[in-house]
C-alpha cells in the first residue's frame, strides 16, 4: 500500500513537471518571436548584459538568456538585472514557494467559496465537481434540478473549475436570445467540473472602460517572512465587443499604482505600448475604486493559504464599489512587462532564499 502511494506521488510530480515544462517551452517560443518583432527592445549593449546581468545571476549558479531582459526591459537604455526570466520563475521560484502537488485541488474554482468564504465572490447558480451537481448553497442536486436553476437566471457565465484560464472555454447565457438548448449544450460541453455564476455588474468607472467585458485586476502577492507583500498589479481591459479581458485573448493591460491610479502607458501581449485605450480614455486619468480594500482583502486572506506563498488574485469591483474575487491562481504569470521586476526591492532577499539559504525547503511537503 505504501509503495502504491509513493508511485502515485511520483506520477503526480511528473505530471506537474511536464505541465510546467510545456508551459515554459511555449512561453520561450512566444517571447523569442515577440522580441524579433518588438519595436523598442532594451537598447543596452551586449557587454552591459554580460557585465551587469550575468554577473549578478552567476551568484545563484544561473545563466539566463538575454532575450528575456530585452523583452521585459523595453524602451530602456540599460539592463535591469532584477527581472526574473519566465523559465526561472516557473522552474525554480514558483515550485519553491508553492506546493504544486496540491495545485489541482486548491485551484478548483468550485472550492473558492469554501476555502475563503468571507471574501465576496460572484453568486453561484450551480456547480459540478467530480460529476456531482451542487446548488449555490452546496446542496447535492440532480442534473435536471441544475438545469432548472439555470433556466431561472436572466444571464450567467459558465467556466471550467479545473484548468481553463486565458478566457478559454467560457460560455455566456442571455435569456433574451438563448434557449434551454444552449444550457444543455453547455452542460454537455463540460461534462464535469464546471461552475455557473451570475455575471458581475461592475462599477461604472470600470464599465466605462469597456462595457462588454468584466474588466478585472490581477494582483500578485507573496507571503514571505511571515508578511504578505503586494508585488504588482495590473488592470486587464477587453476591447470593444469582446466579452473577456484577458490579454492573451486580445485585451490590454496597464499597471496599477499603490494608490489605485493607472500607469501612464499600457500594452497588449505583443508589447505594443499605448497611453490611450482604443475606446478613447487616457490610462493615467483612471483610478480604480476601492483598490485599497482589494489589497486589504489579499493581505488578510493570503496567510490562510500557506502552501502557496505566491498567488495571483483576480478581482473585480461591483456596482456598489465592493471588491469581488473572481478567482486566484497558484501558478500565476508575472506582471513584469507593465510593472517592472516582480520582486522589486525584495529581489536580493528572495533569490538568496530560493538559491542559497533554502530555509523553506521541505516545509510544505
Amino acid at each position: 500500500m505504501r509503495n502504491r502511494a509513493k508511485r502515485g506521488i511520483v506520477l503526480e510530480r511528473c505530471y506537474v513537471w511536464l505541465t510546467f515544462k510545456h508551459r515554459i517551452l511555449l512561453r520561450e517560443k512566444e517571447v523569442r518571436t515577440n522580441v524579433k518583432h518588438c519595436k523598442n527592445p532594451c537598447r543596452a549593449p551586449e557587454k552591459e548584459f554580460q557585465k551587469v546581468v550575468l554577473k549578478y545571476w552567476r551568484r545563484f549558479g544561473l545563466k539566463p538568456e538575454k532575450y528575456w531582459f530585452d523583452w521585459f526591459g523595453q524602451g530602456e537604455n540599460h539592463y535591469n538585472k532584477y527581472f526574473i526570466p519566465d523559465n526561472i520563475w516557473y522552474e525554480k521560484i514558483t515550485p519553491y514557494f508553492n506546493n504544486l502537488m496540491f495545485k489541482r485541488a486548491i485551484a478548483d474554482k468550485g472550492m473558492f467559496d469554501i476555502l475563503i468564504p468571507e471574501v465576496k465572490q460572484p453568486r453561484t447558480v450551480v456547480k459540478n465537481r467530480a460529476g456531482i451537481f451542487y446548488d449555490g448553497k452546496g446542496n447535492v442536486i440532480t442534473k435536471k434540478e441544475a438545469l432548472t436553476l439555470c433556466l431561472q437566471e436572466e444571464k450567467f457565465i459558465a467556466k471550467p473549475t479545473l484548468g481553463g484560464g486565458a478566457g478559454k472555454d467560457i460560455h455566456f447565457y442571455d435569456k433574451t436570445r438563448d434557449t434551454k438548448e444552449k444550457i444543455e449544450k453547455i452542460f454537455s460541453f463540460y461534462q464535469n467540473n464546471f461552475i455557473v455564476q451570475e455575471i458581475v455588474e461592475q462599477h461604472e468607472i470600470l464599465s466605462n472602460l469597456n462595457e462588454s467585458s468584466l474588466n478585472s485586476m490581477r494582483v500578485l502577492s507573496i507571503f514571505f517572512q511571515n508578511e504578505v507583500h503586494i508585488l504588482s498589479a495590473i488592470l486587464r481591459m477587453g476591447q470593444k465587443g469582446s466579452m473577456v479581458d484577458n490579454v492573451s485573448a486580445g485585451g490590454i493591460q496597464c499597471g496599477i499604482h499603490m494608490d489605485g491610479t493607472l500607469y501612464e502607458k499600457g500594452s497588449d501581449k505583443y508589447g505594443n505600448w499605448i497611453s490611450r485605450h482604443p475606446n478613447g480614455f487616457l490610462f493615467k486619468e483612471i483610478k480604480i475604486p476601492s483598490y485599497d480594500r482589494v489589497l486589504e482583502t489579499i493581505k488578510k486572506n493570503h496567510k490562510y493559504l500557506p502552501y502557496f506563498k505566491i498567488i495571483g488574485w483576480d478581482f473585480a469591483i461591483d456596482r456598489e464599489g465592493e471588491p469581488v474575487l473572481i478567482e486566484f491562481n497558484v501558478s500565476p504569470e508575472q506582471n513584469q512587462l507593465t510593472c517592472g521586476p516582480t520582486f522589486g526591492k525584495l529581489t536580493d532577499q528572495i533569490l538568496e532564499e530560493v538559491f542559497v539559504k533554502k530555509t523553506l525547503k521541505g516545509s510544505a511537503d
